[in-house]
């Protein structure tokens, strides 16, 4: 069996970081930064979303859009459906795009994991990418909220930044999900 894991969640609060701890288990990344800035022009989503999906917050001047247009989101369904056939994998949601909205173009993610950690902790990993005061304000009040991305999860990961403790949640999820594939889908 193969699936589809969307992981979510706010600015910098960790999705990277299990991200990682999934490729290290063998899951496949699908990029989905490349396919939104093919299917996205420039003008339409705005600068700030586009230095997002670049990786490029020092170039922050302003809060990042949503992505939340239907064909934009119907176009990334399609394609992400087709990355599932290709066996097990993992999409890092950018915390930019509408993701309960693009689950009504179909269901392209079996599961979703939302990433969450205390304000704190994010603070410090927003730290670390050398935003000035107004940078890092537009950067913690863009996305969604804690509370819009627990509501559509199957999972949620309560990031304490401890390596160890990451690594044995993924383990976990990665177990129950196999198990569940196993067992439930017969």
């Amino acid at each position: 069996m193969s699936f589809l894991i969307a992981v979510v969640g706010r600015y910098q609060s960790g999705k990277t970081r299990l991200c990682n701890q999934l490729k290290e288990r063998g899951l496949h990344e699908v990029k989905i930064e490349e396919l939104l800035l093919k299917l996205i022009c420039p003008e339409h989503i705005g600068k700030a979303c586009q230095n997002h999906l670049l990786g490029r917050y020092e170039s922050l001047s302003q809060h990042i859009s949503n992505i939340n247009d239907d064909e934009v989101l119907q176009s990334v369904s399609k394609a992400l459906e087709v990355q599932c056939i290709q066996g097990s994998g993992y999409v890092e949601v950018p915390s930019c795009l509408d993701i309960e909205r693009l689950m009504v173009f179909g269901q392209p993610f079996k599961y979703i994991v939302a990433v969450d950690c205390p304000d704190e902790v994010r603070d410090r990993y927003m730290e670390g990418l050398s935003l000035d005061k107004q940078q890092a304000d537009y950067l913690r009040c863009s996305g969604f909220s804690r509370r819009y991305y627990t509501s559509i999860a199957t999972d949620i990961f309560l990031n304490t930044v401890d390596e160890f403790y990451i690594e044995w949640v993924t383990q976990k999820i990665l177990s129950s999900y196999r198990l569940l594939d196993i067992y439930v889908d017969q």
